[in-house]
């Protein structure tokens, strides 16, 4: 027990000596590089995430594809000046929060939430997309197709539709995993959404990124938390079952 203990606090130190390191390297960028310098940064930091996983060999199949997803979203970003960007970015991104939904979508446990609660869910929620679209019309005429607009649109509106998933799936089933999850997944998307308002508002641009990249990594470090109490929990669940099956073989 004692081994487990010492080896999840060490993991713990790593994790959070990692994201600080890629978080000093992504406000340096942010501040003192041009846009295009700070989006390759960005990507950089998402692979490094893949590649921390892979060392520590985390087993979750749905995250790795959702990270590599992502990573395309961020060299789409690369490109965003051309349509291809914009439209790369807008499906890739969109899968990626898709999946991250339909994931918890099914242990969400609907009889534990309320009637009023779910009328207050439903109101963030026309709420939210009501001021995503008003905001994402506004600046539809710097989009150099209708393809590209509605990429963006539809991205947007799955995202913040993730948000409410996860955050039914915290509520009903409430865990440090799930806590995680739930923050990962709002993480995500107000990166996005600050980086939006960066991009084509120009609203305190410096200001705006640094908030996209800090949301942004902090998304990655609680997906990255997440995947640890996941494995955590199914190592727990494995050796439970293997002493099961010696109980009985003895009997």
């Amino acid at each position: 027990m004692g081994k487990k203990e010492f080896s999840s606090k060490t993991f713990n130190k790593s994790l959070i000596v990692f994201i600080a390191i890629l978080f000093v390297v992504n406000v340096i960028t942010v501040f003192f590089f041009d846009l295009m310098i700070s989006k390759i940064f960005r990507l950089a930091s998402s692979i490094s995430i893949v590649l921390f996983l892979l060392y520590h060999k985390f087993n979750h199949r749905l995250v790795y594809i959702v990270l590599a997803i992502i990573v395309v979203s961020d060299i789409a970003i690369v490109g965003y000046e051309h349509t291809w960007g914009v439209l790369l970015y807008g499906i890739s991104t969109t899968v990626a929060y898709s999946l991250l939904g339909l994931n918890v979508l099914r242990f969400v446990q609907w009889r534990q939430v309320n009637w009023y609660e779910y009328l207050i869910y439903m109101f963030i929620l026309v709420f939210n997309v009501y001021v995503f679209n008003f905001l994402v019309n506004n600046i539809s005429v710097d989009f150099e197709s209708d393809i590209a607009f509605y990429s963006i649109k539809i991205c947007g509106i799955v995202g913040i539709a993730m948000c409410l998933f996860s955050g039914l799936y915290n509520s009903t089933r409430l865990s440090f995993k799930t806590a995680y999850y739930m923050y990962a997944t709002f993480g995500l998307v107000f990166s996005d959404f600050a980086a939006l308002l960066a991009y084509y508002y120009k609203m305190e641009p410096f200001l705006f990124y640094f908030l996209d990249r800090t949301l942004y990594l902090f998304a990655f470090y609680c997906l990255v938390k997440y995947v640890f109490f996941y494995t955590e929990e199914q190592s727990n669940l494995d050796n439970s079952i293997k002493g099961s099956f010696e109980d009985s073989k003895v009997l």
